[in-house]
This record gives C-alpha cells, sequence and structure tokens, in this order.
C-alpha cells in the first residue's frame, strides 16, 4: 500500500475511534495528517470512502495475521485453529470502539457498495474456517465442512456480540479451548452417525455470484477510471511529443489492464507517466488501489 494512504487511513482509525465519525472532518484529518486538503483528496474523496479504505485495512492486517499463523511451523493444525480463532477474539476487542461507531454513524449509509464488502468479508472468513478446521480435524471433516465452519462462525460472532454489546469481561483464551471443545464433540458425533450434510456445496453456489460480483465491481472501477483518463487527456492542450507520450501511456496502460493477471510492475510505471496532470490524479489513485499499486 502506498504509505501515504495507509498513513491517511491509520490516522481517520485513530480519529474516527477518539471522536466519532460525524466530528472528524476532511480538514481536521488533512491537518493531522500534515497535508492540505487538497492533497488529502488526491487519496481519498469523502469520509464515506475513507470508512470503506478503513474497514478493509482492518480486515486486510487481520487475514495477513491469519497467514502468518498458519505459517508457522511451531503449532500443531489444532494449535493453529485455536491461535486464528483467539487472534479474532482479540481483534473485534481492540476494534470495538471502531465497530460502534460504524454502527451508529454509518450504518445508515449502507449501499450496494457497502454491503457487497460485508459479504465479501462473510466469505472470506467462512472459506478460513473451512480451511483451518479441516486441517485440525483431519479429512473425515470433508463432507461437513460448510455446517462446520457455519456454525463456528456463529460461534465466534456471538462471543464477540458478547464482549461488544454486554459489555462482558470474558476469557477470551477460556473461549477459544471452550469453542474447540465444542468442535470435537460436534466432529465425533457427525463421524460416529454420519448423517446427510444440511449445509453443501450445490446450497451456496452464491459464493461464485458474491466473487462474480466482487470482481465485475472491481473492473467497473477501472473502467470507468480508465474512461475518465481518455476524457482528460483528449481535453488536454498538449502538444507534440507530450500529447504523444500521454496518449501512448494511456493506450498501453488500457491494454494491460484488459489482461486476466496485469502486469503491475508495468502499470505503475505507466501510472507515473501520467503523474504530472492534475486532472489524472483520482483516476490514477483508483487504478493504483484496485491493483493495490503504489502511486510514484
Amino acid at each position: 500500500m502506498d504509505p501515504k494512504r495507509q498513513q491517511i487511513i491509520e490516522t481517520s482509525l485513530e480519529l474516527f475511534r477518539e471522536h466519532g465519525m460525524k466530528a472528524v472532518s476532511m480538514q481536521k484529518l488533512a491537518d493531522a495528517c500534515s497535508m492540505s486538503k487538497g492533497a488529502l483528496y488526491l487519496h481519498f474523496n469523502s469520509k464515506k470512502e475513507l470508512l470503506v479504505a478503513g474497514i478493509e485495512y482492518l480486515q486486510d492486517r487481520l487475514i495477513e495475521r491469519i497467514d502468518e499463523i498458519r505459517e508457522r511451523t511451531d503449532l500443531t493444525p489444532r494449535q493453529k485453529l485455536r491461535e486464528q480463532l483467539l487472534y479474532q477474539f482479540n481483534d473485534f476487542s481492540e476494534n470495538q470502539a471502531y465497530t460502534e461507531m460504524f454502527y451508529k454513524e454509518a450504518g445508515i449509509s449502507l449501499d450496494e457498495s457497502m454491503l457487497l464488502l460485508a459479504e465479501k468479508t462473510r466469505l472470506t472468513w467462512q472459506r478460513i474456517q473451512e480451511e483451518f478446521i479441516r486441517l485440525a480435524f483431519d479429512d473425515r471433516t470433508v463432507p461437513y465442512l460448510i455446517d462446520l465452519s457455519v456454525i463456528t462462525s456463529g460461534i465466534v460472532n456471538e462471543y464477540c456480540a458478547l464482549f461488544f454489546l454486554e459489555e462482558a469481561e470474558v476469557d477470551r483464551e477460556r473461549a477459544a479451548d471452550f469453542l474447540i471443545f465444542l468442535l470435537d464433540k460436534i466432529v465425533d458425533g457427525l463421524v460416529a452417525e454420519k448423517p446427510k450434510p444440511f449445509l453443501t456445496a450445490t446450497l451456496f453456489e452464491h459464493r461464485q455470484v458474491v466473487d462474480q460480483r466482487v470482481a465485475e465491481a472491481a473492473e467497473a472501477r477501472l473502467r470507468g477510471a480508465l474512461a475518465d483518463m481518455r476524457d482528460v487527456v483528449e481535453g488536454l492542450e498538449l502538444a507534440g511529443l507530450e500529447k504523444e507520450d500521454a496518449t501512448a501511456s494511456l493506450s498501453l496502460l488500457a491494454e494491460e489492464l484488459e489482461k486476466e493477471t496485469p502486469n503491475r510492475v508495468l502499470v505503475q510505471g505507466l501510472l507515473a507517466n501520467l503523474r504530472d496532470y492534475r486532472e489524472l490524479q483520482e483516476p490514477r489513485r483508483v487504478i493504483a488501489t484496485e491493483l493495490k499499486i503504489k502511486l510514484l
């Protein structure tokens, strides 16, 4: 992630936690980041956009930590399951203030993009639970993975609700241990009785639909950014080689973004070629954000 963008997100998280989203103006955030308001708007157009970026940032950070747990060689699969459950509990508690602010102040403005983000996040965690459960309880669980992941996620969510809504003092390590104890009993019962799974892959075909919607939304943002860049370049009063260079960079950028897996280094360089034009800063930022590229 671009260091300046990361600084803005982290600063906004702190300010939103401390003062609430409504009380933090873009000017106040710009001052806290030691930049002008105009420079801030080059990265984010609104507080709502910042809110979405903050949620994605926290989720990405959590998933990075889960990936670290997955790769640890000093833990058994069962211990890895426990560690990731415990980390979820701890992370939720650490970000409780931000979660509370989101529901109180931003919940009223949920739109399709926010709902899609919520659905994407839910399915991501369901898949993570499936993977850790299969590794911890071996292939016996394969027919029941979706059932087990939904049960686990449901219990995790209810435990987190206790931390948040009831303000209950809960021993999170004991909560993780107790949840694994419950899973032990459930898995033993399923293996012994061999009932027909309640939830199957055919019932979750919407996973592919969500994946497709996420991909389509990203493609739409890229297409929109490219269209904006074309309009700007066509309207700029450029002459000679400068016009040719800008047009060529934009054409190469469009070709690269059409590929299934764009070359991020090449895209980064092409975006850098267009950095001197103020009118192109916003679409450059959109493309860089979608591809997780640092703007040069």
